[in-house]
């Protein structure tokens, strides 16, 4: 089913795109909550009309996240996790908590949507995170992952 995006969404386009998605996608979660509309051909004739807005808005958003990613590229977060003798954490450090260190450390809002960190972070380290703030801007922070040893009971 072909809609055009009314928002941004990561994971399908930018706004005025026009995408094809499944029909129960649509119907059931894009249109209803105004993220999406069918693609008629009155409605793609609307967009086009609208085409120069769309873009306008784009650049502010884009020239937004720039800044936005500017105040975190290259910086360093340090979040503490329980883990055994050889730094195997006990959990894991997923994606909420890389955007919560990031609000509190760097004063930066992050949804944990817009950390691209594939899978869960299970050893004690540094690793480096891709935050993604829009389709064309994305910054790479460095996450210190310090281990809190367990000691036996």
């Amino acid at each position: 089913m072909e809609v055009i995006l009314q928002e941004e969404i990561l994971s399908l386009g930018r706004i005025g795109d026009v995408v094809n998605v499944a029909p129960g996608y649509a119907n059931n979660y894009l249109i209803p909550k105004g993220l999406a509309i069918v693609a008629t051909p009155g409605n793609l004739k609307q967009l086009e009309a609208r085409r120069t807005i769309i873009d306008k808005k784009e650049s502010a958003v884009k020239k937004e996240a720039e800044k936005i990613a500017a105040k975190v590229d290259g910086k360093d977060i340090k979040l503490e996790a329980r883990a055994g003798e050889e730094g195997r954490l006990y959990g894991s450090v997923t994606a909420k908590d890389i955007a919560e260190a990031i609000g509190e450390q760097l004063k930066v809002e992050v949804d944990k949507n817009q950390v691209g960190l594939g899978d869960h972070i299970k050893d004690a380290g540094t690793h480096e995170i891709k935050i993604k703030f829009h389709f064309d801007v994305d910054a790479i922070i460095k996450a210190e992952i310090v281990a809190i040893e367990e000691k036996s009971r």
